[in-house]
């Protein structure tokens, strides 16, 4: 009678595969009496036998069954990989199910006992309880935010998304700023990028000023005059380096001889193989230290912080046992209208910034230089015209040109014939003009030292009687007047 009873409800427990099997093992409990050995199933007093991919076999002595996974509640899960853990079984299959199904803080304590075993499960098992704890704790975390979140109060509400579109004075769309590691010469590819991606100045500095408009000044012609005349032909200066430095560049220190009072304070971050005036272009192949022992005139020498927009400029460059020495330094923030103090000088004798007026490879590949230029002249009036902050003369003669004095190339002159990188210097010469900036030839303008730089010769065919003087916006005029336009790149 025995026999059939557990027959009876052995055939039950088959037959009813849709049924919940927690439901099933309460049935087979209330029969416990009648039937003991469906009791000790129903009581968790079973064995694991084996496990596959898609079931687990329940070992209770004389009746197996097997039981699909996704029949298994959580709770059969952990109490199945508690009694597995016990046993000499597929313990590890067990658990590792248990965890796939979201009891994994339930069966930590069966994880450790795995992974501390000498089993071949033991490594799996450390791997499955890593990944628990990690679980854990990204519970917790997640509790604490959201709690910390309600503490908080609400945020304001975002605002439109606006496409972030730089532009500079000239309307060109600024690439982003390549990554600087290193320091980088001028006269190559990543200088290019660089430079292109930078708004030098605000937009409506001197140097980016549109003169094109600006009225000729009433003694041009005696200026003019006083430059050599108006056959004297336009010269050009290919002599300006310069070297790009990341924003970590190690600061050193750097001798100052001759205006210290009028010098910026260092340490400078200049590297150790800084060119300076003309090299490489002019140095016949000579190694930069051997140029440093030759070269002769202003020897300038100029470095440029594009990550923090600075530039810092030297005269008269000499490098002694290692160390820098120079006349002067001049240090330029070119996200600002600010000038030297008045009556301090810079690398240059106007007390002008250098950078900012060099004629770059990468401009006149583009078509068209973007600012102003530098010119000198032999001899100058005592005085400066803003920006200028320095004069060095004692003539008092007002047809000389002062410095700061901005000379423009008049529109009817024509210029289409000139090769694509003179033509680009001419269309600034139409547009920014050129600001005396130093003593040295008359008409003669700087540009970089750059050997890429091809056709410039063709601007001599420009003579100054193809130039005029304008009357120069004084510091809170044109562009700069109250209102006028933006002092920074447009978004």
């Amino acid at each position: 009678m025995q026999r059939c009873a557990l027959l009876l409800l052995f055939i039950v427990f088959s037959c009813c595969a849709e049924d919940d099997i927690a439901n099933l093992k309460q049935i087979i409990a209330a029969r416990a009496k009648a039937a003991p050995f469906e009791a000790q199933i129903a009581l968790g007093k079973v064995r694991v036998k084996a496990a596959s991919d898609s079931e687990i076999t329940l070992d209770a002595g004389a009746v197996q069954m097997n039981v699909p996974w996704a029949r298994m509640s959580k709770l059969d899960l952990v109490r199945i990989s508690r009694e597995a853990a016990q046993q000499d079984t597929p313990r590890l299959t067990v658990a590792e199910y248990a965890v796939r199904n979201g009891a994994g803080e339930e069966v930590l304590e069966v994880l450790n006992v795995l992974a501390r075993s000498s089993s071949a499960e033991a490594a799996r098992a450390r791997e499955l309880r890593a990944e628990v704890l990690e679980s854990i704790a990204a519970k917790k975390a997640a509790a604490a935010e959201t709690a910390r979140a309600k503490t908080m109060p609400p945020l304001p509400p975002l605002p439109p998304i606006v496409e972030n579109i730089v532009k500079n004075h000239e309307g060109r769309k600024l690439p982003a700023l390549p990554m600087i590691d290193a320091p980088v010469m001028y006269n190559t590819t990543k200088a290019d990028e660089i430079t292109s991606a930078l708004q030098i100045f605000p937009q409506n500095n001197p140097w980016n000023e549109d003169i094109s408009k600006l009225p000729v000044h009433k003694d041009s012609d005696k200026i003019i005059a006083s430059m050599g005349g108006p056959s004297t032909r336009i010269g050009v200066n290919r002599d300006m380096s310069f070297v790009i430095v990341p924003p970590q560049q190690a600061k050193v220190p750097v001798r100052i001889v001759s205006y210290p009072r009028e010098s910026d304070p260092g340490p400078y971050p200049v590297p150790d193989a800084a060119p300076i005036e003309g090299f490489p272009a002019n140095a016949n192949g000579m190694s930069l230290e051997r140029y440093y022992e030759t070269a002769i005139g202003d020897r300038h020498m100029i470095v440029l912080d594009p990550v923090n927009m600075k530039t810092y400029e030297f005269c008269n460059v000499h490098k002694r046992e290692g160390r820098y020495e120079a006349d002067v330094a001049a240090c330029f923030d070119l996200t600002s209208n600010k000038t030297r103090p008045r009556n301090w000088t810079s690398a240059d004798a106007a007390g002008l910034s250098i950078f900012p007026a060099i004629v770059r490879y990468d401009e006149c590949e583009r078509g068209m230089v973007e600012h102003a230029l530098r010119v000198t002249a032999r001899a100058t009036c005592r005085g400066y015209i803003w920006p200028a902050t320095h004069h060095s003369s004692k003539n008092t003669d007002p047809s000389l040109p002062m410095m700061g004095q901005r000379l423009r190339l008049k529109a009817d002159v024509k210029i289409d014939h000139l090769p694509k990188h003179a033509k680009a210097v001419a269309l600034a010469l139409k547009k920014y003009g050129m600001i005396v900036a130093d003593h040295g030839r008359d008409f003669y303008i700087s540009t970089s030292a750059d050997e890429r730089l091809r056709g410039l010769e063709a601007l001599k065919k420009l003579t100054g009687g193809d130039f005029e003087v304008v009357e120069t916006t004084p510091e809170t005029g044109g562009p700069r007047a109250p209102g006028a336009m933006p002092a920074q790149p447009a978004k």
